[in-house]
């Protein structure tokens, strides 16, 4: 598998990261402190973040494009099956 490392202090080769990241940002500044009491917040940032269309999936969620990818999967080897 071809595996891609991004040279340090290159914002521009993280792309996915940093677009991430200032999604978290809007809700959380950098200097604001995460107690354990935020817990509840805190998911639902994370599912916001994670339930969002990315325009490289095709404007799906992570979620969609993995059950796709799933069914596909089942889809070839059969449901079930032990080989």
């Amino acid at each position: 598998m071809a595996t891609y490392f991004a040279d340090p202090y290159s914002l521009c080769q993280r792309g996915g990261n940093e677009n991430r990241n200032g999604a978290i940002r809007r809700h959380l500044p950098k200097s604001t402190r995460i107690d354990p009491s935020m817990a509840a917040d805190v998911q639902a940032i994370v599912d916001e973040t994670d339930n969002r269309p990315m325009r490289v999936l095709g404007y799906r969620t992570p979620a969609e494009a993995f059950t796709d990818e799933l069914l596909e999967l089942t889809n070839e080897q059969g449901c079930c099956t032990s080989k």
